[in-house]
Formats: C-alpha cells, structure tokens, sequence
C-alpha cells in the first residue's frame, strides 16, 4: 500500500496537526508493505534539526517532502491569513502533483485545500482528512450556511473523507458519507507510555490543584472558567499556553490581585509532566460552537488518571468519550447555580479515595492514534 499524505502542520512546529503527521508515519514505518510520503510546508525560521529529520526518515518506507513556502507563520488578521493559506496551499498541492501518483490524503483544518485539491486532482485519487469541521464555527447564520453549503459541493468531489469524531461524520453530505470513515484522533503510544511511567499522585493537601495545558483562545474561553474558579476558596490553577486570551487572563490576574493563578509559556513536555503530578484536577473548556471537536489534548489528560472536568455544551462530542475520571459540566458561561454548587463540593472533597489509578486505555484502539490510523489505512488499502 502506498499513501501520500499532506498537511499544512509538521514539525518544528508543534500543534494537534503535527502529532496527527507524526502518528501516519510511526504507524506506517512498523508495516514493511505500506510506504508514505508526506508533504508539509516549511515557513520561514522554521526548518527541522537535522538530527531530528534523520530519525524521522529512518524507515526505508518513509519519505518527507518538504516545500518551501517563504513566508511566516505568524498570527495574523483574517484577510492575510487567507491569502497564506491559499498559497500555502497551492504549493503544496503543486508539489504533491510533482513527486507521487499515489492516493492522496488532504489533511484540513487549512480551509483552501478542502476547495483546491479537487481542482488539481481527480475524484478517486484524493480523500479528504477533516480534523475540524470549520465550515460550521461561523458566529453569522447567513455566512455560515453559505460557507456550510459551498464545502459540501467541493466534499462530494473527494473520493472519500475520514473524520476524527463520530459529530463529524454526521456533518457529512448523505452522497459521500457511505463511502467515509470514522478515526479518531487520541494519544500517541509513546507520549501515553511516558506519562503512565512519569505520573505520580499529590499527598492530599488543604487545596485543590488545578491544571491546564493548551491554547488559550476564545474557542477555549479560559478566561470565563478563571472567573468562575475564582469564586472558590483553597484553589491554586496552573495554566499553561498561549493564544489571544492570555493578555485578557493576566490583565484579570492583576486587576483583582489574585495570587493563587500562574500562567506559564510551553517550553517542553517534561515541564508538563511535572505539572501533571503536581495537579489533581485536569480541565478542558469549549465553545458550543465547536460541538463536534474534541480537543486532542483530553487523550493525554486521560493517561494520566487523574480527575477532569470538562465545560462544554450538551450536544459536545466530548461527551461521547466514557471514563470514569470525566466530569461534565456545561460551558462556562451557561452554568446554572446547581452545577457550580456541584464543582465547588468536588473541588472541596478533596480525598485520596477520589483519585483513581492511571487508567491503562492502551486496549481502546481509538485511543492511541497509531492503531485507530492503522485501522483506517487497512479499510482504504
């Protein structure tokens, strides 16, 4: 079997996207009859060490293709991050024409490259990958169900497509949807194998712990979730990442002298594996209007073992993962007195008892990414 795989998140760069990239090559460098080639963008100021690249490619059945794209990654206004990605786009795909006439898998979330590989490519030789739908984040109902309606018309110019949650799938035109797939995002083996190895339990303490670790932008709304912690008594919070709501936390921070929150920039994982046994309390938040994502980041909060709460709508696909160690509760925004009594007894009933053992989730394949990937390339191999 031969898969050529594209996507506009690779390393150095590291994102949700990149681990994605990562698990299609650690799951197709252990089959010795499947071969990939994959194709990422190198923006300026972002080439992979050597070193790195060596290891990546170590695998006779491996191929990297970078392709340069000359420009920066950077944050930036909306307009100009269209115009960057529809170029971004446009090279990569030029570039996959160039070197390989395998089935190739289009990676979204980059919106142009859901409608412009159907231009370079016929039917039955591109699939595509969607990781968010964001065709339906749109806040403007007219502009949403116009943007709905659009990628629908270019989706049913794909082969087939293969979605990270069952939501997802659902969203999908009736006209492709038979011919689609379900894979699902999660851990990979290594990273839930580390965490299992490094995690330890906090002695009970006169406090609660709470921890989180990802983007702090509006879909995450962290910013509510403080306001809302910060009406409990005998909590510290450590945050950990950075996105466009980090000003507005810190500026909360400091305006109401609050000592108990501390906001750290990600610098390596083993710093988050200290904060993991530090904690005994995960969190996750997201917007309703992201109901059929799930954050990749719950998976590795899940190896850990320890208790998570999760702020997200009643429609979330969040809630369609079962753990015991999971605790709902609406979004943050739309709690009703009763939930926020519920999270304060939580947060206070403190006790050893309540804090499971890590879970070993290595026999749930749509937990580890490598396995769920591997289940998928054998439906289309």
């Amino acid at each position: 079997m031969k898969i050529a795989y594209l996507t506009a998140y690779f390393l150095p760069f590291r994102s949700a996207g990149s681990e994605r990239a990562l698990s299609y090559i650690n799951a197709i460098s252990r089959q010795d009859k499947s071969e990939l080639i994959l194709f990422y963008p190198i923006f300026i100021g972002e080439d992979i060490p050597p070193i790195q690249l060596k290891k990546l490619q170590k695998s006779h059945n491996i191929n990297l293709v970078p392709v340069n794209i000359g420009l920066k990654r950077g944050p930036d206004n909306i307009l100009y991050r269209t115009i960057k990605e529809t170029i971004t786009s446009i090279k990569l795909l030029h570039a996959s024409k160039m070197h390989t006439n395998n089935k190739l898998i289009i990676s979204t979330p980059f919106f142009p490259l859901l409608f412009l590989a159907p231009l370079f490519y016929k039917k039955d030789k591109i699939i595509l990958e969607i990781r968010d739908a964001t065709w339906s984040y749109f806040n403007n109902n007219l502009f949403r169900s116009f943007i709905t309606m659009l990628s629908h018309f270019f989706i049913k110019r794909y082969q087939s497509a293969v979605t990270v949650t069952k939501h997802q799938y659902e969203m999908l035109p009736k006209k492709i949807k038979k011919n689609s797939y379900i894979c699902e995002n999660g851990i990979s083996h290594k990273r839930h194998e580390d965490i299992k190895r490094a995690i330890t339990f906090p002695e009970k303490t006169d406090f609660a712990r709470l921890y989180y670790c990802g983007t702090l932008g509006n879909g995450q709304n962290i910013i509510s979730v403080v306001k809302i912690f910060n009406k409990f008594s005998n909590l510290k919070i450590r945050l950990r990442g950075e996105g466009p709501q980090k000003k507005l936390i810190n500026d909360y921070i400091n305006l109401n002298g609050i000592q108990n929150i501390e906001i750290l920039n990600y610098d390596d994982f083993s710093e988050v594996l200290n904060d993991y046994n530090w904690t005994n309390f995960l969190f996750v938040s997201l917007d309703s209007r992201f109901f059929s994502a799930i954050p990749s980041k719950i998976y590795e909060y899940l190896s850990t073992g320890k208790k998570i709460i999760c702020f997200c709508s009643e429609n979330s696909a969040i809630r369609s993962i079962e753990d015991k160690n999971l605790y709902f509760f609406n979004t943050p925004d739309n709690l009703n007195s009763e939930e926020i009594i519920f999270l304060e007894q939580l947060l206070i009933k403190n006790d050893q008892d309540l804090l499971f053992k890590s879970a070993d989730i290595t026999n749930k394949n749509a937990y580890i990414r490598e396995k769920s990937i591997k289940n998928f390339l054998d439906k289309i191999s």
